[in-house]
């Protein structure tokens, strides 16, 4: 079942400022051909493919660990260890 999703918070999402010119060029060929006139967002490594809107339903939506960053760095160590 397709989860709601905000594709800026999955992991497998890479903004258009981080693609590598190849996948920017990739990604423009497969808009041409797919979706003329949309504009590119970004790139979606679980399709393999870009990304030409950020809010939909996705069945490969995987949230960002957002808990993560907000850790001390003491209380990260010792969850290791354990």
């Amino acid at each position: 079942m397709a989860k709601r999703a905000n594709c800026r918070n999955c992991k497998h999402f890479i903004p258009l400022y981080r693609m590598s010119l190849e996948q920017v060029e990739e990604a423009y060929c497969w808009i041409h051909h797919h979706r003329p006139g949309e504009r590119l967002l970004g790139w979606c490594e679980a399709y393999n493919r870009p990304v030409t809107y950020i809010e939909g339903t996705c069945p490969r939506y995987l949230p960002k660990r957002k808990d993560m960053g907000s850790m001390k760095l003491t209380s990260f160590i010792q969850e290791e260890r354990e």
